[in-house]
């Protein structure tokens, strides 16, 4: 009788782990495979093991192109199709990972300039944007691990990125905070960039309050122009 008893508590303790696990992660293959199989081999319920199993394989194949480097699964990487042609940058929130590129696609590599993925992943996303930025980014990403996904925000930021040349260019990102069962802690970023905006007859600035430049576009050195007084931190000039 007391065997009985502590099986029933089991099977729950398990349903109840199963149903706060599909709260969050809702859509992982591995996770429903193995959870199929317990309802199989264990409940003796072949019925609803069978339908999981079913599941499983569906979003297996949905998402059978979702590869981190070196073979582990993005089963549950926000959704985010890295095969799409958004730009998308991945970063690791995790304490031995912190603020490294955990993946990207082609699309994200091009506009930064780089031609392959192996050049940036597993490096500090600090190498794609301006000191300004990146001199507080380590602790930036640390204080925004510490709240939830729904108090950080997905507006979209006007930002500099900075190409492989030195150079920095105009684009906007928006930013998702979201837990991988997989793989922890992650940030997704989608970009987008204005070919209006990288363009020759348009200069960027960042200069500092003595008015010294600290980063310019390439652009600065296809024409003449002529700068007037500014106050701010970050600056655009028409090209004359």
């Amino acid at each position: 009788m007391d065997l009985g008893i502590r099986i029933d508590e089991q099977i729950k303790m398990v349903e109840y782990h199963w149903d706060k696990m599909q709260q969050i992660y809702p859509n992982t293959p591995k996770a429903i495979k193995l959870y199929a199989m317990f309802l199989i081999e264990v409940v003796n319920d072949k019925e609803a093991g069978n339908e999981l199993l079913l599941k499983a394989k569906d979003n297996s194949q949905i998402k059978a192109n979702l590869e981190f480097p070196g073979g582990s699964g993005m089963d549950d990487m926000g959704g985010m199709n890295l095969q799409d042609g958004s730009p998308l940058v991945y970063i690791s929130g995790e304490n031995d990972r912190m603020g490294l590129i955990s993946n990207i696609n082609l699309s994200a590599c091009r506009v930064f300039g780089y031609l392959r993925k192996e050049e940036l992943l597993g490096k500090n996303v600090k190498v794609l944007m301006p000191p300004i930025y990146s001199h507080n980014h380590d602790e930036f990403v640390r204080t925004a691990c510490m709240k939830s996904s729904e108090q950080i925000t997905n507006k979209e930021r006007s930002v500099y990125g900075r190409h492989t040349s030195g150079y920095i260019f105009p684009l906007s990102l928006q930013i998702r905070y979201f837990q991988s069962f997989l793989h922890g802690k992650q940030f997704a970023a989608t970009l987008k960039t204005e070919k209006k905006a990288i363009t020759s007859s348009v200069a960027y600035l960042i200069i500092d309050s003595q008015g010294k430049i600290l980063e310019a576009s390439s652009s600065n050195f296809h024409h003449k122009h002529s700068f007037p007084p500014c106050k701010n931190r970050c600056c655009k000039f028409a090209g004359h």
